[in-house]
């Protein structure tokens, strides 16, 4: 039962790190219009160079740090977003009432998406350490809670981009990424061609994507050292 458990919790990760690495990608390919390599090697060498000569206490540091500069870019596109967002938004959603309003696929979402998400953070390490490292159980409580409110009001806003632009007739769903339809928001105008960098907002977009990406690269990284290192090479000197 423990090596199932390990092997679970290695496979678990290591899908984790590939879907973190294939989103930034995709996200420079479609928003910018470059390769998706570049970007990758980049995110991957920094990622890797400060989780190996910090470990656990540099990732904490630059979750910390990264999450605050997030939330405040995160500020700012809301901001411009609620002040440029002009398209028209149809009654009872148009002829996407099927896709957008009350449907199966919504309610099964509803009971799917936290039930998975809970099952795959139970078998990631990175967030295991983060609970054995916290200072007493009343830090553990207030920074839980804490997380949780900033994650929701994330959470929410990006899914609101994304639900604002396929009201608003911004996203072609036969070409665009459907995990890159937040980012249509920034589309011109229906029938103008994808959304692309063209403005300032759309930079710290950008910086936005790649801050939070490094944020779970480096604590899934230290996950999966710590599992190997604490498994499989325990009387070694490390």
């Amino acid at each position: 039962a423990r090596l199932l458990t390990i092997i679970v919790s290695l496979f678990n990760m290591s899908i984790f790190m590939l879907a973190e690495f294939t989103t930034i990608g995709g996200l420079f390919q479609d928003f910018v219009g470059s390769v998706n390599s570049p970007i990758i090697i980049v995110v991957g060498v920094l990622t890797t160079a400060y989780t190996a000569y910090g470990g656990l206490l540099v990732s904490i540091v630059t979750d910390q740090v990264q999450a605050t500069f997030s939330l405040l870019i995160l500020l700012i596109v809301t901001i411009t977003v609620a002040a440029t967002f002009r398209q028209d938004l149809p009654e009872n959603f148009g002829e996407l009432e099927e896709l957008l309003g009350p449907n199966t696929s919504g309610y099964s979402a509803i009971f799917v998406m936290p039930l998975s998400l809970l099952s795959a953070t139970v078998f990631n390490e990175g967030m295991w350490q983060r609970v054995w490292a916290a200072e007493n159980e009343r830090a553990l409580k207030l920074g839980g809670l804490i997380a949780c409110f900033w994650i929701v009001v994330a959470v929410f806003l990006y899914g609101l981009f994304g639900f604002l632009a396929a009201w608003g007739g911004l996203i072609d769903f036969e070409t665009a990424n459907p995990n890159l339809y937040m980012f249509q928001i920034f589309r011109p105008g229906p029938g103008e061609g994808q959304a692309t960098v063209s403005q300032w907002v759309h930079v710290l977009v950008l910086v936005l994507a790649a801050t939070m990406n490094q944020s779970a690269i480096d604590s899934l990284m230290n996950g999966i050292t710590a599992t190997l290192s604490s498994h499989f090479l325990r009387r070694e000197p490390l």
